[in-house]
């Protein structure tokens, strides 16, 4: 039986050149939880459905819901401000594996410092451009407070620098060969540096090869939902 949040099983045979499997089984039939529901109480019912990307979630449910009926579309604000919601959502959950994953995998002293952001983030960010409105709902308007959401966002690059790259953010996007990520990985004290050389070190990099193509950037909306409709939507 599958589960509410759906299962991903990945087999691993080292025989025969190393074959992979993995098995995707996807709660197509939550959409019943919310059938007969208001447009409202849908919206409030999908961030406690998935609790890892409850913001995601939401905003992908705001949005097949203006596109059935537009009238509930946001205003441009608004829509910014969710989408920066779902990246703070993103980044918060990154760094929450990396926080507490990271240090059992490869053996590493814990380190505390980025908890008390992950506890506060994602209401903070939630605050600062909302305030006490639910930033899903068709009713809701952003009412940003650009000085706290700045400060928040000043806070995170901080982290980011401080604990995980081991430089400004801005800096390590500008990597782009393979010699640049080794002069960063020889220079920086975070932990993203310190995963890498472990890596190496044990002649894993090529474990991350893979040759399947990636999704389209843009997948035309009602070829998605003609993919997830049909009956072998599974194997999507």
């Amino acid at each position: 039986m599958t589960t509410l949040e759906g299962q991903i099983t990945i087999r691993l045979d080292p025989r025969n050149g190393g074959v992979a499997r993995i098995q995707v089984k996807r709660p197509l039939g939550v959409a019943r939880i919310l059938r007969g529901k208001a447009i409202s109480e849908a919206l409030a019912v999908i961030p406690l459905l998935y609790n890892v990307c409850g913001m995601a979630q939401s905003q992908a449910a705001a949005r097949a819901i203006a596109s059935a009926a537009p009238e509930t579309a946001p205003d441009a604000a608004t829509e910014t401000a969710r989408r920066v919601l779902v990246l703070a959502e993103s980044a918060r959950e990154h760094i929450a594996r990396i926080t507490l994953d990271w240090p059992r995998l490869f053996a590493w002293p814990d380190n505390p410092r980025p908890l008390p952001w992950l506890g506060s983030a994602l209401p903070d960010f939630r605050k600062s451009l909302f305030g006490a409105s639910p930033p899903f709902q068709p009713a809701s308007r952003a009412t940003p407070d650009k000085a706290t959401a700045q400060s928040l966002t000043r806070k995170l690059d901080n982290l980011l620098r401080r604990d995980i790259l081991g430089a400004p953010p801005e800096e390590w996007l500008t990597i782009d060969s393979l010699a640049a990520l080794e002069n960063w990985r020889q220079r920086a004290p975070g932990q993203a540096a310190r995963a890498i050389a472990y890596i190496l070190k044990q002649n894993l990099a090529a474990q991350g090869a893979c040759g399947c193509r990636p999704l389209p950037e843009k997948l035309p909306d009602d070829e998605l939902a003609a993919q997830l409709s049909a009956a072998d939507a599974n194997a999507f």
